[in-house]
């Protein structure tokens, strides 16, 4: 009995970890603003991601992205640069707007979602717009780096 629990969770954890979930979110979290001069992100090169259907896309500038807002959850760093978004109909850009923002992380490495893009909607809110995952983290130390 013991050995099929184990099996059934094992198979759980492959499913999920297969699963893959759109990127495109839209989520007002309140956060608290902070810096600390020691934590920073920094990006290699600039990064650009899309959707499933390749319709939606976000690119992150390059650069060093500075702490400038905590919650619970998450460090917001601001981007050295505006993030543009671009919005696709087969190979044809539909749309293109530039948003103050930058890249959240998540306080800890067991998060479903634990990083993305967000937007700044006020000086206590940002707004989570894109998802990344496990794709992105596993680029830590070849694309890009944390100070802390």
């Amino acid at each position: 009995m013991k050995n099929i629990l184990v099996l059934s969770l094992i198979f759980t954890l492959m499913s999920c970890a297969a699963l893959t979930l759109d990127p495109v979110a839209d989520e007002v979290r309140n956060v608290q603003l902070k810096q600390d001069t020691n934590k920073n992100v920094t990006l290699f090169d600039s990064m650009v991601w899309y959707d499933l259907n390749r319709s939606h896309g976000i690119l992150f500038p390059e650069g060093q992205y500075v702490l400038e807002a905590e919650d619970d959850d998450y460090y917001y760093f601001k981007a050295p640069e505006s993030l543009e978004f671009r919005t696709f109909q087969g190979r044809q850009t539909t749309d293109s707007r530039m948003e103050q923002g930058g890249l959240f992380l998540g306080k800890s490495t067991l998060r479903l979602v634990p990083a993305g893009a967000y937007i700044s909607t006020t000086n206590d809110s940002k707004t989570l717009v894109w998802k990344l995952g496990g794709d992105f983290m596993s680029m830590q130390g070849e694309k890009w780096e944390k100070s802390y």
